[in-house]
């Protein structure tokens, strides 16, 4: 069954906008629906107070993930121990020790700029430092006490950038525990998003200028006052503190100390992974951990994992350079004709996302608000997305060519494909490693058990380990963790994919009147009939975040150019000969699937209409809020796993005569006027049979589909008419 990801249903897409920006903050930061849109009715200045307050509320949000939370985010996604891995970051620097009567010297060399600098080894190890200890040794060494002149020290001859912060854990020492942070301010050429600083034990903390994230962890003996897991989920919440402040990233690195071991790792959207375990009381281990360490400050941007896809101007504007056509590989059968005859050679951008994705792991889906250059109106939307190379079957499409395809029969309120390009990968990012034989791992859930989890898919297994490594006892990932067997070695391959689209619009739940939703809704379903009729389209996914409100231009008569349409066609497919779309898929955003795709039928048009009256029902009911009250029958559409038999048998009741009513109860007095629309909405998608219990088939005929979308598109009509004589 292919069940793809699909965002959160409350949240605003990536077409939406608001002028002063509040907005788009709060897409970005994923607030609450409620959050969101109460935003809307602020004015420019308060707005920006209350942005300030929610950014910090969610600087802690993932100090306040379960480990369980987690856990689900990154089980099955690590790798490791990985042979190469110090030679792929590190292989650029040669250090060598030299050994002397009272100390030992290790001297750094690249080969392109020589002798970097000397630097005197510690005697010790941190194997039973406490963490006030470890900060000041720490401190003292991984700052480079240089046993040269200061020309050939660390910030002198070649420039070492940034400085490390140390802080004690953010509970104390109760977990004996240490946050290492390189931060590395941006230049000027840098975008100019400055999220502000989140406060860490009366600190504060930059997280869009770090650059490298490490934990340390106290040993006393062969004991530990933590386990390897919780150690490393605190390595992830400084990680993902990171890729949230930074979403264009590309990948983080980290390194992971428990007492004298080490671990490298490195973060990507595509996972973790880690080298092998490095010993601090062996000298040749020792050398390429201090080497790395200090190393860290000698790395490009893109050494770091920074992306350079946004400059800054001399004006501190953000913006991007699109490559002419001719220059750029166009691959996946997408061609010159997707681009308009105008070229696109350079955009401005917003400088901070209207949205940007949640979890390091993933699409990673970050947009930008955009304009030409000689242009006053922000009127694109540049689009970042890490795509899973594995989520497509045999016959589908990538959404790049949905959007061609849609653009060539002249579908009706079609988004425009103005730029695409593919970037690079993530098995680009991973190059040069050794990745042969090697599984995911994960940790078990009962340590020395196979473990059976619900996340694994049909058919997957684990291998669990045979024993349990104690913390302390030469134990990595590997001691600590289990392989996951499934159909494939290696890694799942993401590719990022560049592309700049055309309307910009509102979110569907900042509607101004009655009048315009009922314009909304009535354009984006006759936008699906077009998709649908006109080009063999099937959209599959609609939703709340997925219809946005199109503003006419300025002078433009209203009514000549769509109100509204669906956007997003990353789950679109092309229907076969029947009309019907592929088999074993289930596709959309749960509270709005049809009864049918949650039975596991084949996707059709008329499940597409169904879920249209799903996101009616939802707008209506949530008012504004982005989610149903509490007492709602709508927050049972939410609940459940993807195989639960109780949705569809739910929905089947609450659109029956006696369940629907119950629903329209739940009508604020200002939408009592759209209840006879619904019941007729209602009638039409699900007329009773002879045995009395509601239709929920599809008509597939060519008579069939024309009645069934002219009724629905129709009644709209009548009630647009009727409100605009209220």
């Amino acid at each position: 069954m292919h069940v793809p990801f699909i965002e959160d249903p409350t949240q605003p897409p990536c077409h939406m906008f608001k002028n002063s920006g509040e907005l788009r903050a709060a897409r970005r930061l994923e607030l609450p629906p409620a959050h969101f849109h109460s935003i809307i009715s602020l004015d420019a200045s308060l707005a920006c107070i209350q942005y300030m307050y929610m950014f910090v509320m969610e600087s802690t949000m993932d100090d306040h993930l379960s480990s369980q939370e987690i856990l689900d985010r990154i089980n099955g996604y690590m790798h490791g121990p990985l042979s190469g891995f110090v030679k792929k970051y590190f292989g650029g620097f040669k250090f060598r020790y030299v050994h002397q009567s009272s100390d030992s010297v290790l001297k750094i060399h690249q080969d392109a700029k020589g002798l970097l600098g000397r630097y005197q080894v510690p005697s010790t190890t941190p194997l039973s430092l406490s963490p006030d200890d470890f900060l000041q040794w720490f401190s003292t060494h991984a700052s480079w006490s240089s046993s040269s002149s200061s020309e050939e020290s660390l910030g002198g001859r070649w420039g070492a950038r940034g400085s490390w912060d140390a802080h004690a854990d953010e509970n104390g020492h109760e977990n004996n525990g240490v946050r290492l942070l390189l931060t590395i301010p941006p230049t000027s050429s840098s975008p100019t998003f400055i999220p502000p600083a989140s406060s860490f034990n009366g600190q504060k903390i930059r997280w869009d200028h770090v650059q490298v994230v490490g934990r340390f962890f106290y040993c006393n003996g062969s004991s530990s006052s933590v386990d390897y897991q919780h150690g490393l989920l605190c390595l992830y919440r400084s990680a993902s503190k990171v890729f949230s402040s930074q979403p264009t990233r590309r990948f983080l690195h980290g390194f992971y100390i428990r007492g004298s071991l080490v671990e490298f790792w490195v973060f990507d959207r595509s996972g973790l992974y880690c080298s092998e375990v490095l010993d601090m009381d062996r000298q040749r281990d020792s050398t390429q951990v201090f080497g790395g360490i200090l190393n860290y400050r000698w790395m490009t941007d893109q050494e770091l994992g920074k992306s350079d896809a946004i400059k800054t101007d001399e004006g501190g504007n953000n913006y991007i350079n699109l490559e002419r056509v001719d220059d750029v590989g166009m691959v996946m059968g997408v061609s010159e004709s997707v681009f308009p005859l105008e070229r696109l050679e350079k955009l401005y951008l917003e400088s901070e996302p209207m949205f940007s994705g949640e979890h390091i792991v993933g699409t990673a889906t970050t947009c930008y608000q955009a304009k030409k250059p000689d242009s006053d109106q922000w009127d694109h939307v540049f689009k970042l997305q890490w795509r899973l190379n594995q989520s497509l079957r045999a016959g589908d499409r990538p959404e790049e060519e949905i959007m061609k395809l849609a653009r060539e029969m002249g579908v009706w309120g079609a988004v425009s494909l103005d730029y695409f390009k593919v970037v690079e990968s993530t098995a680009d990012l991973r190059a040069g490693l050794k990745w042969a034989n090697l599984r995911p791992r994960r940790f078990p859930a009962t340590r020395g058990e196979t473990t059976k989890s619900g996340n694994l898919g049909q058919g997957q297994k684990v291998v669990a380990c045979e024993t349990t490594a104690s913390f302390y006892g030469g134990g990595g990932l590997a001691e600590h963790t289990e392989e996951k067997i499934d159909d494939s070695l290696g890694f799942r391959n993401r590719t990022l994919v560049y592309s700049v689209t055309s309307p910009l619009g509102r979110p569907l739940g900042s509607f101004q009147s009655l009048l315009e939703l009922l314009q909304v809704f009535r354009d984006a379903i006759k936008c699906h009939r077009s998709l649908c009729c006109d080009a063999g389209i099937l959209h599959q996914d609609v939703s709340p975040g997925n219809i946005i409100i199109i503003d006419p231009p300025k002078g433009e008569a209203k009514g000549k150019k769509p109100r509204g349409i669906l956007i997003d066609y990353d789950v679109a497919v092309v229907l076969d000969q029947e009309g019907l779309g592929p088999k074993g898929s289930v596709s959309g955003t749960r509270p709005f699937m049809a009864i049918g795709v949650l039975q596991s039928e084949r996707h059709t048009y008329r499940h597409d209409l169904e879920s249209f009256l799903y996101v009616f029902l939802w707008t209506i009911i949530t008012n504004h809020e982005g989610s149903p009250p509490p007492e709602s029958k709508l927050q049972a559409w939410s609940r459940g796993t993807w195989d639960d038999a109780a949705l569809p048998q739910r929905k089947l009741f609450d659109m029956s005569l006696d369940g629907f009513q119950s629903i329209l109860g739940e009508f604020n007095a200002k939408y009592h006027s759209l209840k006879p629309l619904a019941e007729k909405l209602r009638e039409i998608l699900f007329p009773l049979r002879d045995d009395g219990a509601i239709w929920t088939a599809t008509d597939l005929s060519h008579d069939g589909t024309d009645k069934l979308y002219d009724g629905i598109i129709g009644a709209f009509e009548d009630a647009i008419v009727s409100e605009s004589l209220r």
